[in-house]
Parts: C-alpha cells; structure tokens; sequence
C-alpha cells in the first residue's frame, strides 16, 4: 500500500460457497464488509457490471497488444 490515496479501495475476490457448484463470488473489503457480490454477465470486464471510467484490458490482450 506504499503510496496509496484516498481515490483506491482495497478488497478480496472470494468465493462465499466454495463447496458448491454455485460458488457466489464476492468482493470483500479488508475488515470484512462485502462491497459487492459478482454475477455472470457474459461480458469480459468490468463493464458487464454497469461501471464507467473503470480500466479494463481485455480487448487489448485479446489483440496480443499486452504481454507479447
């Protein structure tokens, strides 16, 4: 976290049912607060979710344009 500001969250993917078929990702913060539960939306990226201005590099690696 050297440098970090107040503009960056920090935050687990976990799976909330990892026994099970239906795993229920979710994004938990550091004390424990689930901040979002994710959801299948057949969309690569962030943008599936419903953000804007977010970063995504999806098309870029799918074009081989990132790590070559």
């Amino acid at each position: 976290m050297i440098g970090d500001d107040a503009n960056n969250m920090f935050f687990n993917y976990i799976h909330l049912t990892p026994g099970y078929a239906l795993k229920n990702p979710a994004l938990v913060l550091s004390d424990g607060l689930i901040f979002a539960y994710l959801k299948n939306t057949g969309s690569i990226g962030l943008a599936g979710y419903g953000t804007t201005g977010t970063n995504s590099y999806a098309e870029l690696y799918s074009r081989r344009d990132v790590y070559k």
